[in-house]
């Protein structure tokens, strides 16, 4: 507002209330961007006037079923539900973090599996300093989809610093989402989680190769544990070749597959501060798991 503003005319006609809402051009000489002023007696999504269903909000929150505010208020429990639960939808980058120090420079993402009607869906989570940052929806797990789905955190954290560039992120690994987010910030290094790594092997192991895949859990978390590039390196190579020992055909295999991804987790090197694991979104969506179950 500090940098002029200009009256810019008004929206179109709700359907709901028949009002009318001014809008400004904010910045007219530089960004141009355009705002809508939305009056206090009126909430959010045109739903009705504050005076009329701001007692019906009150209610709620000491429990009165919707179908009970339905009978009170002469409405429908729908209607009563979306009230009370969209109150707004607000950005969660936004609404998170107040200003742009504090913007994180090391993140982590996934996509948690659920259901829609009976659809699969794919909720792209992104996370940082055990806070979810980023959550959108996305009806397939190929590139398109999840890239309109992480989108979500990148515009609400563009809103707060334009110039903003992460530079790290930590994934499971899943191809599409790497190339998403290298599309979605072109200089970011994607790191690949070592844990998931180990549990590829895990998913394959069974009782009876139960004494082996203990001793390759010892010697992958020792590689882990190395405390320099070049340290990592010397026991990703020996551990290679020890791999191309083993007889067990489906362990080898996973075990081999990680020895090959050591571009991807040795780059976390040259960030100390990255993570190098997925724990940390894992943690959180088990919430949201809790949640939408």
């Amino acid at each position: 507002m500090s940098k002029g503003y200009h009256l810019h005319g008004f929206t179109r006609e709700s359907a709901k209330t028949g009002l009318k809402f001014r809008r400004i051009l904010v910045d007219p000489k530089g960004s141009r961007t355009c705002y809508t002023i939305y009056p206090s007696f009126i909430f959010p999504y045109m739903r009705g006037r504050t005076d009329e269903l701001e007692k019906m909000v009150f209610l709620s929150q000491f429990g009165v079923p919707f179908w009970g505010l339905a009978y009170v208020f002469d409405k429908d429990p729908m209607f009563c539900y979306r009230t009370v639960s969209s109150i707004g939808r607000f950005s969660v980058v936004g609404t998170t973090i107040k200003s742009t120090e504090k913007l994180p420079d090391n993140l982590v993402a996934d996509e948690k599996h659920t259901r829609i009607k009976g659809e699969k869906a794919y909720i792209a989570t992104t996370a940082a300093n055990e806070c979810i940052l980023g959550v959108g929806v996305s009806k397939t797990a190929d590139e398109s989809g999840l890239k309109k789905a992480y989108g979500i955190f990148k515009s609400e954290a563009l809103d707060i610093c334009s110039k903003y560039l992460p530079g790290t992120v930590n994934t499971d690994g899943w191809l599409a989402t790497k190339k998403v987010w290298k599309s979605l910030f072109v200089n970011i290094l994607v790191i690949e989680c070592f844990l998931h790594a180990i549990l590829g092997i895990r998913n394959v192991a069974t009782r009876k190769t139960q004494e082996l895949f203990t001793e390759i859990l010892e010697k992958a978390w020792d590689v882990y544990h190395a405390e320099s590039l070049r340290s990592f390196s010397q026991r990703m190579r020996r551990l290679r070749e020890w791999a191309n020992k083993i007889e067990e055909g489906r362990l080898k295999n996973k075990l081999l597959k990680l020895c090959n991804k050591k571009d991807f987790f040795a780059a976390a090197y040259s960030h100390p501060s990255a993570h190098r694991t997925s724990n940390m979104v894992d943690r959180l969506m088990d919430g949201m798991d809790r949640f939408i179950y």
